[in-house]
């Protein structure tokens, strides 16, 4: 992904790509957590870039799977 192309995308979108990657609650709730942070700002500005960085996609896919081997 480019970062033009997230650049693009309207602040519902990358909140809705963002959950689709990171949200663990169930479905009911995913509105009232798109709201939330449609609210604010600082959030999706943080967001749009880290959706277009594969290196930082790569890097939060791999913390997890190291956090659980060091357990």
């Amino acid at each position: 992904m480019s970062p033009s192309a997230a650049n693009s995308w309207k602040p519902e979108e990358v909140v809705r790509r963002w959950l689709k990657l990171y949200l663990t609650a169930k479905i009911e709730t995913v509105q009232l957590k798109i709201d939330a942070i449609l609210q604010n700002e600082a959030l999706i500005k943080r967001y749009r870039p880290r959706l277009a960085n594969l290196s930082w996609r790569m890097k939060s896919n791999r913390e997890p799977i190291a956090r659980r081997a060091n357990a």
